[in-house]
This record gives structure tokens, C-alpha cells and sequence, in this order.
């Protein structure tokens, strides 16, 4: 039988990589009603434990961890992590029962700092995810602030990358909320979320209606066809945004761009 030690290491092998085989063997020391208790992840029975373990897998390897310290039936390890990295540090305690195993598991993590700002870049997997949100059923949100002060939430689904640092949308109805927004208020926020592949972008910036006919165009050719399909007749209006800041988290890790102020 494993020391208890011995069994936190197995889990520290299963959450620091791929390998699901080193699941199987951390599964024998999991008790039936072992509990896990923390921000990433809640539940009780070893299958919450072995899906919370591939849940933070993609967090939990970047960190540099410790050996495992015992003290009577439990044992404490902790981990700190490279800047940029959406953890600053961890620590994990065990509970064990007098049979060896796990009884009880619970995190506490704090957060990282933002990794230092670069120039807004809106390509590769930012620009992947814009305008492939709409058929990957991940709409990008759109807030922006009406003319009595009241934010406002909308799906926008022809939102768009339209250059390096711009967004564009086009907006069906020349009457509606955003666009009298725009009158009296450019700043728009975007939000993307795709919690399956644990990606999530925030943008901030200045929006004003595109009146070219070249760049309507532009915009409405480039939106999602079922999106064209409700505006037949190209009535809309194509909105360009200035992107000033891009927070997050993609497939690489922490993301923190901000335009410069001479920009």
C-alpha cells in the first residue's frame, strides 16, 4: 500500500500531465465518498476527483510544485507559477482515513498577475475565435451604455475582426439600441467565452458607424450567411470599432494587449 505521501505524489503525477494511466493507479486511493472542495472543482466520489484532475490539468502543469509535507493524516503541497499564468500559486490538502486514502481534498489558489500589456494584436487564435464564434455556438456579447445611462447586453453574431486592432459588426436595424448608443457614448465592451476549451476574451473600445459603401460591404459580406439572411436588403449599418484593450485568456495562456496612447 502507498504512503500517504506516496499517493500525493500520484496525484501530482495525474494533474501535472496527459498521461491518463497515471489515473488508474490514484484511482485504488480514493475513498468512496472522498469529497473535493475548492474553485475548481466541487463534488464527492473518485469520479469528481479524477474529472476535476483533467479539468485543471492545462493550470496546474506550468507550476513549480513542492515536496509534499505530512502532518498526521494530512498533507499539504503547494505550488507557485510562471508570470502570465492565470494561477499565482496553489496549495492542495489531503485527508486521509487509517486505510491510506483520500478522504477529503481541498484547493486554494490565488489568482496571477497579468502578464505586462503588449500591443493589440487581433490575429491567430483571438481572430480564429471572433469570427468563428457565431458557428461554434459561442456568440460574442456586446455591452454598451443607452441614453439614459443603462447598460445594455446583446448577442452580436456578425461580430468580426476587421484588422489588427479593429472589430466591426453589422447591426440589422438602423434604428436600434447600439447604434442610438453610439450617439452619445462609442465605448463598447465584447465578450467571448468558450468554457469547453477554457478561452475567454474581454475587448474594449470606441465604435462609430462605417458610412463607406466599399466598407459596408466589407462587413456584410464577411458576416455569417444566416446573419445576411435577415437583412436581405443590406439595410443595416456596419460599425468599425478601434479595439483599445484585450484581456484573457487563450489557448497559450494569459492575454493582456492595450493600444498605445499615441495610437
Amino acid at each position: 500500500m502507498p504512503t500517504n505521501l506516496g499517493t500525493v505524489g500520484q496525484y501530482l503525477a495525474a494533474v501535472t500531465t496527459d498521461d491518463d494511466a497515471a489515473l488508474v493507479g490514484l484511482n485504488a486511493s480514493l475513498a468512496d465518498d472522498v469529497a473535493l472542495h475548492g474553485p475548481l472543482g466541487n463534488g464527492v466520489g473518485p469520479d469528481a476527483v479524477l474529472d476535476g484532475i483533467r479539468a485543471v490539468r492545462s493550470l496546474f502543469a506550468p507550476g513549480t510544485w513542492t515536496e509534499p509535507v505530512a502532518d498526521g493524516d494530512v498533507v499539504r503541497v503547494s505550488a507557485t507559477f510562471p508570470p502570465g499564468s492565470v494561477l499565482g500559486s496553489a496549495t492542495l490538502t489531503f485527508r486521509f482515513d487509517g486505510d491510506g486514502r483520500i478522504v477529503e481534498l481541498q484547493q486554494r489558489l490565488a489568482p496571477g498577475a497579468p502578464p505586462p500589456p503588449t500591443p493589440v494584436a487581433l490575429d491567430g487564435a483571438i481572430a480564429d475565435a471572433i469570427d468563428g464564434a457565431l458557428d461554434n455556438g459561442t456568440p460574442v456579447i456586446v455591452a454598451y451604455v443607452d441614453g439614459e445611462g443603462q447598460p445594455s447586453l446583446s448577442f452580436r453574431g456578425t461580430t468580426q475582426v476587421y484588422g489588427d486592432d479593429q472589430l466591426a459588426l453589422w447591426i440589422r436595424d438602423p434604428e436600434g439600441g447600439l447604434l442610438r448608443a453610439l450617439a452619445h457614448n462609442a465605448r463598447l465592451t465584447f465578450f467571448y467565452v468558450d468554457r469547453a476549451a477554457g478561452v475567454y476574451y474581454e475587448l474594449q473600445g470606441q465604435g462609430r458607424v462605417e458610412p463607406g459603401s466599399v466598407e459596408r460591404d466589407v462587413v456584410f459580406d464577411r458576416s455569417p450567411e444566416r446573419e445576411q439572411a435577415l437583412d436581405p436588403d443590406r439595410r443595416g449599418v456596419a460599425v468599425v470599432v478601434n479595439v483599445h484593450r484585450v484581456t484573457g485568456r487563450g489557448p497559450g495562456g494569459r492575454v493582456n494587449m492595450e493600444r498605445g496612447s499615441d495610437e
